[in-house]
């Protein structure tokens, strides 16, 4: 698989975690090394903090209506619908 094929990769990954000053790209994962895992756990417990202070919500809650789940990859529409929160 090209390098430009996986932005368009469906299902995407749960957890998306790169070292952009070695992969500017993103291309390579990082969540399934033992030696990220505790900066990924202080990455999130971090974007908790930032969604409980500002009011923000899990982007799973922000979908276009009936077009492509962006973790399961569904396609249930051709069409752009507008966005909406759950």
């Amino acid at each position: 698989m090209d390098a430009q094929s996986l932005l368009f990769e469906a299902p995407r990954p749960e957890i998306e975690f790169y070292d952009t000053e070695h992969d500017r790209w993103e291309l390579d994962n990082l969540t399934a090394r033992p030696e990220y895992q505790q900066a990924i756990a202080e990455h999130f417990s971090i974007l908790q903090e930032w969604r409980t202070t500002t009011g923000d919500f899990p982007p799973e809650k922000r979908q276009r209506a009936g077009y492509v789940d962006r973790v399961t990859g569904v396609h249930s529409s051709l069409e752009l619908p507008p966005m909406f929160n759950e």
